[in-house]
């Protein structure tokens, strides 16, 4: 969001001058005390994106579903222009060759797409 204008003048609606963000204030105090590094470790080292586009796809989401692979990689699932290091799918493949203004084959066998012309 491109609001740094109305955050220098602090000229934001009334929806925006109140905090709806009230979680973040509660006191997690007692509840963080109780944790082991161990729990923290074990929470943090989990794949929790893997699944994340089936999951959305479940609850019916009404909006982009995450497509890329190997999230749970974190900075090692992407090259370094930000682009997906996953090897691509056939469609993105191809569409990956036109996108260059190669020529590709026409054909595809059993739902696979041909390898590009050369």
């Amino acid at each position: 969001m491109n609001d740094g204008n109305l955050q220098i003048a602090y000229s934001f609606s009334g929806l925006g001058m109140k905090n709806h963000w009230k979680n973040l204030f509660e006191d997690r105090t007692d509840r963080v005390a109780n944790l082991s590094d161990e729990d923290i470790l074990t929470y943090i080292n989990q794949d929790n994106y893997s699944d994340q586009a089936s999951r959305l796809k479940q609850v019916d989401l009404d909006g982009w579903i995450p497509d890329l692979k190997n999230l749970q990689q974190g900075a090692k699932a992407f090259d370094e222009q930000g682009s997906e290091v996953a090897a691509p799918s056939a469609h993105d493949r191809l569409a990956l060759q036109r996108f260059r203004g190669g020529a590709v084959a026409a054909s595809t066998t059993r739902g696979r797409v041909a390898a590009p012309i050369r």
